[in-house]
């Protein structure tokens, strides 16, 4: 989110918020990112859904797009 902040053109053509939202937004999304834990070996997705499986031979893949 740090590089949104710095040059946000290419996240607002994205369509997902605002520029008003993301102006608001942006100050908490970087200290979220700054703060978030990066260390370990697992990932968490906090959003694990059936649209967002994708079964592939014997393996699950998780995506979200």
């Amino acid at each position: 989110m740090a590089q949104v902040a710095q040059d946000p053109a290419p996240f607002l053509r994205l369509g997902l918020g605002s520029a008003a939202w993301l102006a608001h937004t942006i100050p908490a999304l970087v200290a979220a990112e700054a703060g978030a834990p990066l260390a370990g070996e697992e990932l968490v997705h906090g959003d694990v859904r059936s649209d967002n499986l994708c079964f592939i031979s014997n393996r699950v893949v998780l995506s979200d797009g």
